[in-house]
């Protein structure tokens, strides 16, 4: 039995400032001519190789950009060609096993069109649609300005992996103070770091296509608009975010060791104490069982005696530490 690809699927909506934004059949309903107040977003979910050519033929773009979007990349990427920007990003978002995932995508901005290439669901696209569903205005966009708000969803998806990791570092912390063995938290420890990791690793590499867009040369394209300003301060507050968690996990492993070093410390002084206790009982049987004759002996009552003084010599050494400890 062979598995098939997943089928791509070609979704375009065609934002109108006047107020009649509609779905459309790229290949069949391409209007000749976008206008200003227009904007169209193609939004393609997988990366059939056939697929891509007829949407980048559609859209007259090179057709070397469709081989790059049909090969999905680890690392951002930024490529310039004189009609439209290429730009490879990777978004975050929960794993089915509990933990992060970073998927890819491409953005093609041309003017007023922009184009997202993805190899799966990605969930910040999903909160970026909920959240200009109600507008009417979407077409007065330009591209850059609307692809900057994408970016800014996949940013803000990195930054919900954070807040779930600090909450899960925050969960650590009280189990670190109330557990009775701490040191089984490191475990859980070690896979939240790997999470945090997982998110440096997606995040910084876009610095250098972040970068890329604020340098002055991109006047060149002053047909796409300008992109936002604060996007490379965004992608430095989104990674200062990632390295605060990083510090948070360094310092409930602090915590998970003091507490271990604690419950050593009290298993010694426990021990320590023990030690003390048994010590004047071991001084009297010692003597009492010297190799000599006492009258003492023979009377079996005095055994009695002797256990009682144990006892009493004991309940001394515990009163002792007990009062020292308290001071």
């Amino acid at each position: 039995m062979t598995n098939t690809p997943p089928r791509t699927v070609v979704e375009a909506r065609l934002y109108d400032s006047l107020g009649s934004d509609r779905s459309i059949d790229l290949l069949a309903d391409l209007p000749q001519r976008i206008r200003d107040d227009q904007l169209l977003w193609v939004d393609v979910a997988g990366r059939d190789a056939d697929t891509l050519r007829e949407v980048v033929d559609a859209l007259r773009l090179r057709a070397a950009t469709a081989e790059l979007l049909a090969t999905p990349r680890k690392r951002s990427l930024l490529r310039r060609h004189d009609a439209y920007v290429h730009l490879c990003l990777r978004s975050a978002q929960p794993a089915d096993d509990g933990g992060v995932a970073t998927v890819g995508l491409d953005l093609v901005v041309a003017p007023n069109v922009v184009v997202t290439v993805r190899e799966g669901p990605v969930e910040a696209f999903d909160r970026f649609r909920e959240e200009i569903d109600d507008l009417t205005q979407v077409g007065a966009l330009d591209a850059a300005t609307f692809t900057a708000a994408i970016v800014d969803a996949i940013l803000a998806g990195y930054l919900l992996q954070v807040e779930d990791l600090e909450r899960r570092i925050d969960t650590l912390d009280e189990r670190a103070l109330r557990a009775r063995n701490p040191a089984a938290i490191v475990d859980e420890l070690a896979s939240l770091r790997g999470r945090a990791a997982m998110l440096r690793r997606g995040l910084a590499p876009h610095r250098q296509a972040f970068s890329a867009l604020a340098r002055p040369d991109f006047t060149l394209h002053e047909r796409l608009g300008r992109p936002w300003p604060g996007l490379l301060e965004r992608l430095d507050a989104t990674l200062a975010a990632v390295e605060t968690a990083r510090d948070l996990l360094i310092g409930t492993y602090d915590l998970v060791m003091a507490r271990v070093a604690q419950r050593t410390n009290d298993t010694v002084k426990t021990l320590t104490l023990v030690s003390v206790m048994l010590l004047p009982a071991s001084l009297v049987s010692s003597i009492l069982g010297m190799n000599f004759r006492l009258p003492l002996f023979d009377d079996a009552n005095n055994f009695w005696w002797a256990v009682g003084a144990m006892a009493f010599l004991m309940a001394v050494t515990l009163v002792v530490a007990v009062v020292r400890d308290r001071r």
